[in-house]
């Protein structure tokens, strides 16, 4: 008798649930009200309501998320790679060089073991980048574009 109620449980369940499946549309984090009724020829045509309802800690988490990533202060951006080597005191000349032609561009220098990586510029666009390269490439010829995470307030 018990296992009889909750076959009739389980199926009224399956049922409803197979029957609320239908296309729905999300706005203002509210309940939608959609009208879901289709003809004899599976077309849709004005009737019943489906209600579906958007749990508050998934908009908390979503507001969150729209928060913090206005909150940081990097971007998707370009710099140009001068050159890459193991030894240190090469890339700080080279980088010596590069600060006494352009003062005014930014100099980054990574290390990644074991390679030293000399980066120039912040830029926003890769067009802006390739400009810029294509104006240095007479001094370092072996510069190509990389792209990286940039600071937002030092953008060109």
């Amino acid at each position: 008798m018990k296992n009889f109620f909750l076959t009739i449980l389980f199926c009224t369940i399956a049922c409803s649930v197979a029957s609320a499946q239908e296309d729905w549309q999300y706005k203002n984090n509210d309940l939608v009200n959609a009208k879901m009724n289709r003809t004899q020829n599976g077309e849709y045509k004005p009737g019943g309501y489906v209600n579906i309802y958007i749990p508050s800690n998934v908009d908390a988490l979503v507001s969150k998320h729209r928060y913090i990533s206005q909150q940081e202060d990097k971007m998707d951006g370009w710099r140009i790679q001068l050159m890459q080597a193991t030894d240190r005191n090469i890339v700080y000349s080279t980088r010596g060089r590069f600060a006494s032609i352009y003062p005014k561009t930014e100099v980054y220098l990574d290390y990644k073991q074991p390679y030293f990586k000399l980066r120039v510029g912040n830029f926003k666009s890769r067009m802006d980048a390739y400009r810029f390269l294509l104006s240095i490439r007479e001094d370092f010829d072996r510069a190509f574009l990389v792209q990286e995470k940039i600071s937002k307030s030092k953008v060109y």
